[in-house]
């Protein structure tokens, strides 16, 4: 929606940064100026990702949280298949080897412990945008959302920011 001031006759549009910087909302967007990001305002995204929760199946300790495509040593159990010479004698299903009346061993899921990659583009050509920010501190929101993202989920973080000129 857009004002028009009675003192200065310019108009203003709601939800812009001079309301914004004013502090009027009391939340993140109290210090968002739209031109550069400011850590406050980084950290504080961090609330918006504390409800939003992924489905994990992972249950013990760090060694990893997110289950593997990969079949192998790992505490879940994927699937009981029928044994083949070299496998793990320790791994054999025997309900179901008693039940069919050939042996079964049980594959398990491998967990893994994930990593979150950021790659940031601090190019001239992100120095632009609307009236209320910047694309590159758009960008530095969303990067800063996905970090948080993996926080909460218990991965390793990582970043690299950087341009080609």
């Amino acid at each position: 929606m857009v004002e028009r001031s009675a003192a200065t006759g310019r108009r203003s549009q709601e939800g812009s940064s001079s309301r914004a910087s004013s502090g009027e909302d009391g939340d993140a967007r109290a210090e968002d100026s739209g031109v550069r990001p400011t850590l406050a305002e980084l950290v504080a995204l961090r609330a918006l990702v504390q409800g939003r929760r992924a489905a994990t199946r992972g249950r013990f300790g760090t060694a990893g949280h997110a289950l593997s495509p990969l079949r192998g040593r790992g505490m879940e159990y994927a699937e009981s298949r029928e044994y083949a010479h070299g496998d793990d004698a320790r791994h054999i299903d025997w309900r179901l080897t008693a039940r069919s009346g050939r042996p079964h061993t049980k594959l398990f899921q491998a967990e893994r412990e994930r990593l979150t990659l950021l790659v940031a583009d601090t190019a001239p050509t992100l120095y632009f945008g609307t009236r209320v920010r910047f694309k590159s501190v758009q960008a530095a929101r969303a990067g800063a959302l996905a970090a948080w993202a993996g926080v909460r989920d218990g991965d390793r973080i990582a970043a690299l920011r950087g341009s080609v000129r």
